[in-house]
């Protein structure tokens, strides 16, 4: 897990270049039983501030055995660098959520002080506690101290590598990743799958690509030089176009209790955790995949009601089901309005839901589509495009329901 760990910084170090080394204790057990994917979030986000911090000297990441009872172990993972070090008046407010130490360096090098705040509370869900040792213009040392249980070898089977399968609908990706090693294997998987893909390694890129092109979907990187995926998300949902309701997935290595609610609320449709787990990527394209359509293509009512308005004429769909789904959907429109004036923006997403799940039943695309904006715009709290989308409901409504009583 270190190997690969280190392995994925390298580059960063490498093209700054940084001695990067790492080490560990040879009396480690050969089994211990822990978190693997919360220790590897913490020594990654670690690494990732020493390396983006220093700019001339090393980084040393070492991992040693520091006590050991009956079958409990307790290691010291540390990760110590030559940067610009931290006064010791600054140290205390190191782990607070968004603190900012001395803002000039935080301009120059990027961050908010999140990352450190999100390992400590992690480290603390296994049990242990992180520090910190610093001097100014000398270099840092970040440690954590974590207690295992041990465990015994087992033989291993070998597994097959995970198979890389087509996509259900081939999308137009945006990638936003700084890291050139993940955004190169990324994009490679991406295309395996069919999708087209551009990238970019800050916001201000995002944005420009974006107001070029036409994409489905962006995979955003929170944590990104120049412009994070943060302010990226802010300004692509501020945009005066249809663009701005591209859904985007935010990707970080932030994975708490609450963090879905957080990025929903910063104006990202979904996220996924670093390291990405192909299993898990390939389902949330597929799954938004399935909902959306392109960004640039406006949601625009039928022009008339033959065929049952947006239902599709191969529809086995009769009469008396089709004056069925038109009350339901009255009731549930009548519904969505009401909770739209009042505000009740988790109302007003759980019943454009209910809409979208309708018209996938009755196979009424339009409407389906134009629920899912909604919904997009409700989690995000967008007032404006929800009713928006609502007005354009309503209209597509009342053409349904003329096309009941012909």
């Amino acid at each position: 897990m270190i190997e690969e760990i280190v392995k994925t910084h390298a580059r960063k170090a490498e093209e700054k270049g940084l001695d990067f080394r790492y080490s560990f204790s040879s009396s480690i057990p050969d089994v211990l039983i822990g978190d693997p994917h919360r220790i590897r979030q913490v020594l990654s986000n670690l690494i990732s501030n020493a390396i983006k911090f220093t700019e001339k000297g090393s980084v040393s990441v070492d991992i040693t055995r520091i006590f050991v009872k009956e079958d409990e172990v307790t290691l010291k993972f540390s990760v110590a660098d030559t940067g610009i070090g931290i006064e010791e008046e600054d140290l205390g407010r190191l782990f607070k959520s968004f603190s900012q130490v001395e803002s000039s360096f935080t301009k120059k090098f990027g961050g908010t002080g999140l990352g450190l705040a999100i390992s400590k509370k992690l480290v603390e869900m296994m049990g242990g506690e992180i520090k910190v040792e610093s001097t100014r213009n000398v270099g840092s040392n970040f440690y954590f101290i974590l207690s295992f249980r041990t465990g015994v070898t087992v033989k291993r089977e070998s597994l097959p590598l995970l198979r890389i399968k087509k996509s259900i609908r081939p999308l137009r990706i945006l990638l936003a990743e700084d890291e050139p090693v993940n955004q190169k294997l990324l994009m490679k998987i991406l295309k395996e799958q069919g999708h087209t893909v551009m990238a970019a390694d800050n916001g201000e890129a995002v944005l420009k690509l974006l107001w070029k092109n036409e994409f489905d979907l962006i995979l955003m990187d929170i944590q990104m030089p120049v412009m994070n995926g943060v302010e990226a998300a802010r300004q692509i949902r501020k945009m005066d176009s249809p663009k701005r309701n591209i859904p985007i997935v935010a990707v970080t290595a932030y994975a708490l209790q609450g963090d879905r609610e957080k990025f929903l609320n910063l104006g990202f449709d979904d996220y996924i955790t670093k390291p990405i787990q192909m299993d898990i990527l390939m389902e949330t394209l597929d799954r938004i995949g399935s909902q959306t359509v392109s960004a640039g293509q406006a949601f625009a009512p039928s022009a008339g009601p033959s065929d049952y308005a947006g239902i599709k004429s191969t529809s086995s769909v009769t009469r008396e089901n089709y004056k069925k789904y038109i009350s339901k959907l009255a009731g549930l429109l009548a519904g969505l309005e009401e909770a739209a004036e009042k505000g009740d923006i988790m109302l007003t997403e759980k019943l454009a839901h209910e809409i979208k799940l309708l018209a996938i039943d009755i196979e009424d695309g339009e409407l389906k589509d134009g629920a899912f904006r909604i919904e997009l715009a409700a989690r995000r709290a967008d007032i404006a495009n929800s009713y928006e989308g609502i007005k354009k409901i309503r209209s597509y409504f009342e053409i349904l329901e003329k096309a009941k009583n012909d």
